[in-house]
């Protein structure tokens, strides 16, 4: 296998990302968060979700990013 498939419906997958944002940002006291997941073909190795966040502590972070990824895959807003 040299590559994986993810499918996406875009617009669900948009407002409900958005809603896990937000989620993030009021739970966890971030500034910022940002989630970026590939879609369509991806070598195998390749990333395939990138997570970013801003706040004043690191804890918070770490932990902003952890729920975003767990609710993403959570609510299989993309799947293979």
């Amino acid at each position: 296998m040299d590559y994986l498939v993810y499918s996406v419906y875009e617009e669900l997958a948009r407002r409900q990302g958005q809603a896990v944002i937000e989620e993030a940002k009021r739970c966890f006291g971030l500034e910022a968060a940002v989630c970026v997941y590939h879609y369509r073909w991806l070598e195998v190795g390749g990333m395939a979700v990138w997570v970013g966040v801003t706040t004043c502590h690191h804890d918070m972070a770490f932990a902003g990013c952890r729920y975003v990824i767990d609710m993403v895959k959570a609510e299989e807003l993309i799947w293979e």
